[in-house]
């Protein structure tokens, strides 16, 4: 053909321009670039999901606007009438630091002692007096508390951190780390119940960050039950999202380790300061975190606005607004269901994936010889300079798109109705469709394929399909009614013509003179007489039994299958019930690394290369898979239902009508004979062995009649398991 070396790479140039990324081996979605798909239905409810979410967006900003005025009536009526005290039921003891290590709540006089250092050092904290940590000490407290797994129980404080560790623990040393402990790091806290660390522990941290150098009252709480779920940490009174790490607690966390505020046993030391511990033998609920916050705040609401320093004007509106906005955390929990609402829509949407050009286009070169390592001349995207010149615009995919369907273009609309022609007639008008050039086959009928080709191209009454004997002027009159002439481009209707015509209605009986005359058939003197493709042959057992699921789009299918096809790859094969098992062929999953087995037995290719036409073979395996695959055996269950169904009294009426179904045409009397000779025999065999009709009978998972002789329906089964073997012999 007369294109140039140079003419392939500028044609390569329009697709070498693509930021292809390749495979990443762990998505579940198309990679980008992509675009959604929605169905009209889906469309719909995106919008209106969308017109919530704008409308919650807007509540909350009209609620967020509202928060300085809602605040101060909030703090007046606070001051006006104090709120209750946080509770004590279940408090087991207190560290206040207000000047002193002395314990309060506690049963019996703990004394305090600080070690790596002389003495404690006490300084304003959040309520009264706090702790001073300056990373190289930490207080001691033995016999403060004894904490059990199988006991609920709650421990917090108010912090104001300067580094990493632990802000209190009762744990023992390494390597089992049994007790517990509540630890900051990496912002964000943490809690561990240890038994032997890290086998036999529950460790959880908050999915939040809190930043150092603020207030903050952080509580942990447990229930009891040894697992992860039973943990909350609540910080500033509001429930914090938690990462579980660790969750497999069945040892003792008890210990003889005195309670340390700000390390873990010598390590992990804090600094920071520390206010107001408390432990609980209960555990807390959001009231009881809410409550002591909120105790935390009262020294703050107290004071006048105008002495309030900025940090404390700050972390005070942070509080009101996450615990006590009601009308605003409303209108937030509203915009997040509007928002999870909109996500959980747009993520049932399928994608397709599209192709974008780079920016700035890549550069394409010439490679000598075709070597990808020796890069020649730089060339722009372009196309040979045989065919028709581009349109107008810049060169890139979309100017070539509309170049391909160009009025001038010579090839694409004649490719394309000779591929139809092709699977409809067994081969093309062009006979080699993969090759229009020089190397390829002239066309049989060259004037046919033109016009076909120009139909297709245009569209418009003309392409209106014509039945046998119908003038064109009666097709023309008859399309006018009908909603709209066929449109451009239009497959349908392409289809349409060929399955109408006179050549393709023919019928396939041959005789000497034809097989003389024409024995390949190119002069179309009898009907097409080809094998069906894979999918086709699975379609027509399922329409021929009834089962024929004609659902149209929608994701694909994953029929029945052999054990361990999917051995070995990085995924698993999850059979799918119901509908979806009746599908159509062009819907069930292929993988090109396992290929659907029913599929590849009929020659269907395994998508790991472009293929232009599929061969057709003749093998044993394509009978044992009609008689033997669970598809084929329960369509063949299908015929027979169907036929018991349309003839219930008479058995050789039935034959008739179930060779009719498979075959398309009146048994001859010789042809009934070995049928009912078979179905005698097998009716006879499944009389006498129940437990084989049955057996039959369970395969595949459409039910059953209500009301059915098993013995009668498995011998029906076994016979239009025959017929629909015979049906694709015969098509062969």
């Amino acid at each position: 053909d007369p294109l140039k070396t140079k003419e392939f790479y500028r044609m390569y140039a329009f697709f070498h321009n693509v930021p292809e990324k390749g495979l990443d081996r762990i998505r579940t979605d198309n990679p980008p670039p992509r675009i959604p798909v929605p169905t009209a239905e889906q469309a719909l409810q995106f919008v209106e999901a969308d017109f919530r979410l704008k409308d919650a967006e807007k509540t909350l900003a009209d609620r967020s606007n509202e928060l300085g005025e809602t605040q101060e009536k909030w703090e007046r009526i606070t001051n006006e009438k104090s709120p209750a005290k946080p509770s004590e039921d279940g408090l087991l003891a207190v560290l206040g630091f207000d000047d002193f290590l002395a314990v309060s709540n506690a049963p019996a006089a703990i004394p305090g002692k600080m070690v790596e250092a002389e003495k404690p050092e006490f300084v304003p904290g959040r309520l009264g007096k706090a702790l001073k940590l300056d990373g190289k000490m930490q207080a001691d407290f033995v016999g403060l508390v004894a904490l059990e797994r199988t006991n609920a129980f709650s421990y917090g404080a108010w912090v104001k951190l300067e580094s990493d560790g632990a802000i209190l623990s009762k744990m023992e040393k390494s390597p089992g780390f049994r007790g517990f402990d509540l630890f900051y790091a990496a912002e964000r806290f943490e809690v561990h119940l240890a038994g032997t660390w890290p086998d036999n522990a529950i460790k959880v941290r908050t999915k939040d960050k809190f930043p150092k150098s603020q207030w903050l009252h952080v509580l942990a709480t447990y229930d009891g039950s040894a697992k992860a779920s039973g943990m909350k940490v609540f910080v500033d009174g509001r429930t914090r999202d938690l990462e579980i790490k660790q969750d497999n607690l069945t040892e003792t966390i008890s210990n003889a380790e005195p309670v340390r505020i700000g390390a873990r046993n010598g390590e992990a030391m804090l600094k920071g300061l520390v206010d107001d511990v408390r432990f609980y033998q209960r555990s807390l609920t959001v009231e009881d975190a809410r409550s002591l916050t909120l105790n935390g705040f009262l020294p703050l609401i107290t004071k006048s606005r105008g002495n309030r320093t900025e940090d404390e004007r700050t972390e005070l509106q942070k509080f009101y607004k996450e615990n006590y906005a009601v009308d605003y955390l409303r209108s937030e929990t509203a915009l997040a269901e509007a928002r999870k609402r909109k996500e959980e829509l747009y993520g049932k949407i399928p994608t397709t994936q599209i192709m974008e050009e780079m920016n700035p286009p890549r550069e394409t070169f010439q490679f000598v010889r075709g070597d990808f390592r020796n890069p020649g001349e730089k060339v722009s995207a372009g196309t040979p300079a045989v065919l028709p010149s581009l349109p107008e615009g810049p060169a890139n995919r979309l100017t070539l798109a509309r170049w391909l369907v160009a009025k001038e273009h010579p090839l694409v609309a004649r490719v394309t109705v000779n591929r139809y022609w092709a699977m409809f007639f067994g081969t093309g008008l062009v006979k080699t469709i993969n090759d229009f050039g020089s190397q390829g086959e002239w066309p049989s009928h060259p004037e046919l394929l033109d016009w076909l080709a120009v139909q297709f191209r245009d569209g418009g009454p003309g392409s209106a399909g014509i039945s046998a004997g119908e003038s064109p002027a009666r097709s023309q009159k008859h399309s006018s009614k009908d909603a709209g002439a066929p449109r451009a481009w239009d497959v349908k209707n392409l289809v349409r013509v060929l399955v109408t015509s006179a050549t393709y209605r023919q019928s396939a009986a041959t005789t000497p003179e034809k097989l003389e005359r024409d024995l390949y058939n190119r002069l179309f003197t009898r009907g097409p007489r080809v094998r069906l493709d894979a999918e086709y042959v699975r379609d027509n057992a399922l329409a021929v039994a009834g089962l024929l699921n004609d659902q149209i789009g929608g994701e694909s299918v994953k029929p029945y299958q052999p054990p361990g096809i999917w051995d070995g790859t990085d995924s698993k094969f999850e059979q799918d019930h119901g509908d979806k098992l009746y599908r159509r062929g062009m819907y069930v999953f292929w993988r090109r690394s396992a290929h659907y087995p029913s599929f590849a037995t009929f020659d269907a290719p395994s998508r790991e290369v472009c293929t232009f036409a599929r061969q057709r073979t003749q093998t044993p395996l394509q009978s044992l898979v009609l008689m033997n695959d669970p598809a084929y055996v329960e369509a063949a269950r299908g015929l027979a239902e169907r036929v018991l169904r349309e003839e219930p009294k008479n058995a050789d009426q039935r034959l008739v009508r179930a060779f009719r179904h498979t075959l398309g045409r009146v048994p001859q009397p010789d042809e009934v004979a070995v049928l009912q000779k078979t179905y005698t025999q097998q009716l006879a065999n499944f009389r006498q062995d129940a437990g084989a009709a049955n057996a039959l009978l369970k395969v595949g998972e459409s039910p059953l009649p209500e009301k059915s002789d098993p013995a009668e329906l498995a011998a029906m089964t076994a016979v239009a398991n025959v017929l629909l073997n015979l049906n694709e012999t015969i098509t062969k």
